[in-house]
């Protein structure tokens, strides 16, 4: 779950986010609460005030009941450091180029490493190369 509404750039109040993380916990699944304090943000101008608001946020998703906290758009490992570092619950990071490897985040602290959809878009680039060939080449000698 995110802490924002589809197609808003806005967070929503913290209370109100954790009144949704609250909701989905209480019916017993495993809530992963997104948190986007870091979307589009300049991290070397606001880094640390990014962590605290990551952390406040952090603090109030576990209270509500939340099993991780996912921190994408995040590559900076100083950042990622302090919010593992200070979080009371396990943080889920999404890995992207010019990123830490897994080994650095693992050493980070992250306790799950994300890939979003680079992974599919990879297969998905890969299979239309693929289907290129066959279908852009000479009919098979039979």
């Amino acid at each position: 779950m995110e802490d924002r509404l589809p197609g808003e750039s806005v967070l929503l109040p913290i209370a109100e986010a954790a009144a949704r993380y609250r909701a989905a916990a209480d019916t017993g699944i495993f809530v992963n609460a997104r948190c986007d304090t870091f979307r589009g943000a300049d991290i070397a101008r606001d880094g640390d005030a990014l962590v605290a608001a990551t952390l406040e946020r952090g603090r109030a998703y576990a209270d509500a009941g939340a099993g991780s906290l996912f921190v994408p758009f995040l590559l900076d490992p100083k950042c990622i450091g302090a919010i593992c570092a200070a979080s009371p619950l396990p943080v889920n990071i999404l890995r992207g180029k010019g990123g830490p490897t897994h080994a650095e985040l693992a050493a980070l602290g992250v306790a799950r490493i994300s890939h979003g959809h680079q992974p599919w878009a990879a297969a998905m680039a890969w299979l239309t190369a693929q289907a290129g060939e066959v279908l852009g080449g000479a009919e098979p000698d039979y």
